[in-house]
């Protein structure tokens, strides 16, 4: 009874009061799917804030890069399953990238309903997992036909060195050689990104050697579609006086050519009148000699 009059004190809705239109289509769903292949490990996302920042700004610059190609699968800590009607065959990349892929929202990455495994991992590495990381992983994603698989550890007591690459070489990885680059703590190219990755302290940023510039973070890109923002309202704000002073322009230049005809006008008007004018005297200095030549005597 308690349950109930609290209930009814906060005037909850009857479901068929409470109904709304729906705005999007529903997802789809399939019990027998999630049971054969769930789509959580019941694990969380990170362990910890490092790893968490590390997960989020890898995958946010990535997704940002590949933006407008719609052939290529960005994702964060999704299952991927890759033993078709086994689901304990599954492991969980931090950030994978797979080219040739749909880019759309998934529960789940199936390996064989998908374009083939992952081309790109990056594992960030935590005290609880670290060890796994470094060995089943490694394995599994070897025989998954990974091409690159990496490893970063934010807090810097867990790899040494913090920041590692490995290429697919047959059935094991070989580790990436290191990239010259100044102001940098460890710097290694990846192949399969055509990008590269910086250790910069206890951060991970990823270099474009095409645009010499780093791909932006989270916070770095809000920056940016702020200024993009103010710049196009600036520009709006340009446009929209630009228009105004090419319409007074226009008024003055109707108002001048108006002032020009008027101006016309009085002078046509005067040259007219000018003409009637000289008309009539004409006309009078021409009675004047008629009435003379009357008037005098012959």
């Amino acid at each position: 009874m308690a349950n109930k009059s609290i209930r009814q004190g906060v005037g909850v809705a009857p479901a068929t009061l409470a109904r709304r239109r729906p705005t999007a289509t529903p997802v789809p769903w399939d019990p027998e799917e999630e049971r054969l292949y769930p789509s959580s490990d019941g694990r969380p996302m990170a362990d910890n804030t490092w790893q968490a920042r590390a997960m989020i700004s890898t995958h946010a610059c990535l997704e940002h890069h590949f933006r407008h190609r719609q052939d290529v699968a960005v994702c964060i800590d999704l299952l991927v399953y890759y033993l078709d009607g086994d689901g304990t065959g599954s492991v969980a990349p931090d950030v994978f990238v797979k080219f040739g892929c749909e880019k759309r929202d998934r529960m789940t990455y199936k390996v064989w309903d998908e374009a083939g495994p992952p081309d790109f991992v990056l594992e960030v590495a935590s005290p609880n997992m670290v060890h796994n990381d470094l060995a089943d992983k490694s394995t599994i994603y070897a025989r998954m036909g990974v091409r690159e698989y990496w490893m970063f550890d934010p807090m810097g007591s867990l790899l040494d060195p913090r920041l590692q690459g490995f290429e697919l070489a047959g059935n094991s990885y070989r580790e990436f050689s290191e990239v010259n680059r100044e102001g940098v703590d460890l710097a290694r190219y990846s192949r399969v990104l055509e990008l590269e990755f910086h250790q910069r302290g206890d951060r991970l940023r990823i270099w474009n050697p095409w645009t010499g510039e780093y791909l932006p973070t989270l916070r770095e890109e809000a920056r940016l579609r702020k200024t993009a923002e103010l710049e196009r309202r600036a520009a709006e704000r340009r446009r929209k006086e630009e228009a105004r002073l090419r319409k007074a322009a226009e008024l003055e230049r109707n108002e001048e050519a108006r002032l020009r005809r008027e101006a016309e006008r009085r002078r046509n008007e005067e040259v007219r009148l000018r003409r009637a004018a000289e008309q009539k005297t004409h006309e009078l200095q021409r009675v004047i000699a008629d009435l003379q030549s009357k008037l005098t005597p012959q």
